[in-house]
């Protein structure tokens, strides 16, 4: 009987695993090396969530701030509105200032115009209360409804008209209307002031109000 040569592989000595790394298996008892822990989660959440609700707040500031210029223009176009009609029809500025008292418009005493100055020839008189009543239509946003509210003009508006009671003379136009914020109580006019459609906590007032002066050759 032949005697047989038995061949063997080497593989060579053993490799080290590196230390640090965790083989199959090990995560097991070594967890930390092998994900992220349910603290790291917590953590990166937290800190989505907080700058997702700062987002959410700077939309809001910035939507009430394009509210508030909104209502400045407005205001401004139609007092500017106002004093033009006022210029154009001198011989009834006495009736725009109510005698030269002063006149206050708000939703529950709104101007009416006897006469439509559309199809009718009008006297200045006539003239001036149907430019009111036109004028006033735009404050409060009459041509534009929604479920049958005012969705136009100013929010919560008060008009108020001041001059000589006649003639030449210095004429204004104050606008007061109902803000988003709360300032302190305006001093540039007394228009609207005490109405509690702008009172709000903590003595601050939710009032706005633009003042247009003209002069006007009577």
């Amino acid at each position: 009987m032949r005697p047989q040569l038995l061949i063997t592989r080497s593989r060579g000595p053993a490799r080290a695993r590196p230390s640090g790394h965790a083989k199959r298996g090990d995560c097991v008892w070594r967890h930390s090396m092998c994900g992220y822990s349910l603290l790291e989660v917590l953590v990166a959440i937290t800190i989505v969530s907080f700058g997702i609700l700062g987002v959410a707040k700077l939309q809001a500031v910035s939507k009430q701030a394009n509210f508030e210029v909104g209502e400045r223009v407005t205001a401004t176009n139609l007092a500017q509105d106002l004093i033009e009609r006022m210029r154009g029809n001198p011989g009834a500025l006495t009736v725009y200032t109510q005698g030269g008292a002063g006149r206050t418009m708000t939703a529950g005493s709104a101007p009416t115009a006897g006469t439509d100055c559309r199809t009718t020839d009008c006297t200045a008189d006539q003239l001036a209360a149907y430019d009111l009543a036109q004028w006033w239509l735009q404050v409060a946003g009459a041509a534009e409804t929604i479920g049958g509210g005012n969705v136009g003009g100013l929010s919560a508006p008060t008009a108020c008209v001041a001059g000589p009671g006649g003639g030449d003379g210095t004429y204004t136009v104050a606008l007061a209307w109902r803000a988003l914020s709360r300032l302190g109580e305006p001093v540039s006019s007394a228009c609207g002031q005490g109405d509690a459609r702008y009172e709000a906590a903590s003595g601050a007032s939710l009032r706005r109000v633009l003042v247009l002066q003209g002069y006007i050759d009577g």
